[in-house]
């Protein structure tokens, strides 16, 4: 594993597998502002199961309409600036809930919103994934794939939790916030590897 990470060649990795740990603990905090946000907007209506339900099928419907899809184009555009892009549209649209969407009545652009970041993550996927080869060597594929969805899991609880805290503290807004920058740093990252391979 050291010599691994040592190597000149997969010094671009580490920034990458850093990027993917950040974005993803970012997908986990937009998830949990998303719950604070439906506690908050129907605090005591017996109707807020629903709402949550139908706020959070707008996360699962990119899986069926963009997911067969998205490796398609994913494989005729540059990995990393397709990663690049879609951190850095998500945390635009992020920050648009925060700061916007959030003080409507209507759920409906909230939805849609929701439905769009989504929908980028859909194609940020097999980008992450068929991105590994183009920054390791060949022999190391192994390693890296292992590393990347070892701590991928790991970042997907304490994302989660950290989320969670971090929503009960700060409130939605908060989140959805430290959400946004968590896709910027990671859309940073992720287009600097660049210099290095």
């Amino acid at each position: 594993m050291k010599n691994f990470l040592l190597k000149k060649r997969n010094q671009g990795f580490i920034r990458f597998w850093l990027a993917q740990l950040i974005s993803q603990f970012g997908d986990r905090i937009n998830q949990m502002a998303l719950v604070g946000l439906v506690a908050v907007k129907h605090a005591g209506d017996p109707a807020s199961p629903v709402e949550l339900a139908k706020l959070l099928s707008f996360t699962i419907i990119p899986v069926f309409i963009i997911g067969p899809i998205a490796g398609v184009y994913v494989d005729r555009w540059d990995r990393r600036t397709t990663l690049f892009v879609c951190d850095f549209l998500r945390g635009l649209i992020v920050l648009f809930i925060a700061f916007y969407l959030m003080d409507m009545r209507s759920m409906l652009p909230m939805y849609a919103a929701v439905f769009l970041v989504f929908c980028l993550s859909r194609f940020y996927v097999p980008a992450k994934m068929s991105f590994i080869p183009d920054i390791v060597d060949e022999r190391d594929l192994l390693i890296a794939n292992s590393l990347v969805s070892v701590t991928g899991m790991i970042a997907f609880v304490l994302g989660a939790l950290l989320g969670g805290l971090i929503v009960e503290w700060h409130g939605p807004q908060g989140g959805f916030i430290g959400g946004a920058q968590t896709f910027f740093i990671s859309g940073i990252l992720v287009f600097s590897i660049a210099r290095f391979t």
